[in-house]
């Protein structure tokens, strides 16, 4: 299984951030993430870090559709590609949050899996030097080309809770994301989606995990729980952790089961369950702690170590 890590820490300065990637690289993680909400824009976040690096893969998890158009969200993704080299951007998309999606972007997701569609059905022949025509119910072009050429394939994944986004990523794009899930979800999911009839194409199966590292485990307890406190006021996320037997009014219950926190050695340990619960890749998301940075969670949680 392929180790990632997920940066997003607003605290940070730019060149603070590209710093963690630069150490993540040295220390052997496959690949290094940041999502896109209302703080940093992705893709000048991941061409800076391309700059910093030369092995490390780059991806945006998840870029939410009402951010961007399809098309200029394969206008970056192809700038990244062309400064990090061939095979090392990954694009990420996702319907993101329709409160959000409503108050911060005048954009109306009433309809999260149709707009994830066609924004991946445009996205496909853009990506492959194509021109297309699609009209769909919320994402249309008509003669689109992209005009510039990316230095070798770019993966797209889909940011997916449930199964109908997830099947829609088995049949439009190279991989899943997955999120705010228990060890044995993430297992059962990874077998589900294996039973797939994919043939010969690459489908990556791939997790966040987030992770709170203190030398006070109770500090750690703390900024998890107030972490998954934030997106369990989105409705998705709280359907997403019911169906896992888990109360979603019950935070410090709930994240004993979806997340690590404690100790570097405590951590370490934690995380085993997810390590071998059949995914390609498994993301370490680190959670801001107190005045302890995310750089410490990516050394201590290093390949390396696991």
């Amino acid at each position: 299984m392929e180790l990632g890590v997920s940066l997003v820490d607003p605290s940070l300065s730019s060149r603070q951030l590209t710093d963690v990637v630069v150490r993540a690289e040295r220390l052997g993680y496959h690949a290094a993430w940041t999502n896109e909400s209302i703080h940093r824009e992705a893709f000048s976040t991941l061409a800076g870090w391309a700059a910093a690096t030369s092995r490390i893969r780059l991806g945006i998890g998840v870029a939410p559709v009402y951010i961007r158009s399809p098309m200029a969200a394969m206008m970056g993704a192809a700038s990244v590609a062309m400064a990090a080299g061939p095979g090392r951007m990954v694009l990420g998309i996702g319907s993101g949050h329709p409160l959000i999606a409503r108050s911060h972007f005048g954009f109306d997701l009433s309809s999260p899996l149709e707009a994830v569609s066609d924004y991946l059905k445009i996205v496909r022949e853009l990506r492959h030097g194509r021109r297309v025509t699609h009209h769909g119910k919320v994402f249309s072009v008509e003669g689109a080309r992209l005009g510039l050429h990316a230095a070798g394939p770019i993966w797209t994944v889909v940011g997916a809770l449930g199964p109908r986004m997830m099947e829609l990523a088995v049949h439009e794009a190279d991989g899943v994301l997955l999120n705010w899930a228990t060890a044995s979800h993430l297992r059962s999911t990874a077998t589900w989606l294996r039973g797939f009839d994919l043939g010969a194409a690459f489908f990556h199966i791939a997790a966040y995990v987030r992770v709170a590292v203190s030398s006070d485990p109770a500090v750690a307890r703390n900024a998890l729980a107030e972490d998954l406190g934030q997106y369990l006021r989105h409705p998705a996320y709280r359907s997403h952790v019911e169906k896992q037997g888990l109360a979603p009014d019950d935070v410090s219950a709930a994240v004993n089961h979806l997340g690590v926190a404690g100790d570097p050695q405590q951590c370490r340990e934690a995380l085993k369950p997810y390590l071998s619960s059949g995914l390609d890749e498994l993301v370490i998301r680190p959670v801001p702690v107190g005045g302890e940075g995310i750089g410490a969670a990516v050394e201590a949680l290093a390949p390396a170590y696991q």
